[in-house]
């Protein structure tokens, strides 16, 4: 949901495989911290010792074609600190793909920021709300 400039458009006639392949590439997670200092992601529990139980913390999936590695950290990518709580292999039943030419970005500009890409979406996704309701 997040946006980007300049819009990138896939190529005319471009269709999806039937089942996709993991790519390279993160996907970010926000999850608490159990009693037992856990957290639960996509059906396992991983410890994270170093968090205090009912605390909220950012875990990251990256995938690379060397396999998967799953970090959790105290806090979103573009705080101004962040500490890495927990790092683990993560277990795959298939391999990763590398990232096809039309899906890679061209020309990396300034990043923006996780709070600010949130909050636009936010900001759109309420005044479609609202406009319907007109």
């Amino acid at each position: 949901m997040h946006s980007t400039s300049p819009v990138r458009h896939l190529p005319a006639g471009f269709r999806p495989p039937a089942k996709l392949p993991l790519t390279v590439g993160k996907v970010h997670f926000i999850r608490v911290v159990s009693q037992e200092r856990q957290i639960m992601l996509l059906n396992q529990r991983w410890e994270v010792l170093a968090a205090k139980p009912d605390e909220g913390v950012w875990a990251t999936l990256q995938f690379s074609v060397q396999g998967a590695r799953l970090r959790i950290y105290d806090a979103a990518p573009d705080a101004q600190r962040r500490a890495c709580l927990a790092e683990y292999p993560f277990p795959l039943k298939e391999p990763v793909q590398p990232l096809r030419p039309e899906f890679q970005q061209q020309g990396r500009g300034p990043k923006p920021s996780w709070a600010a890409t949130t909050l636009g979406w936010i900001a759109r996704a309420v005044s479609q709300w609202v406009s319907t309701m007109l």
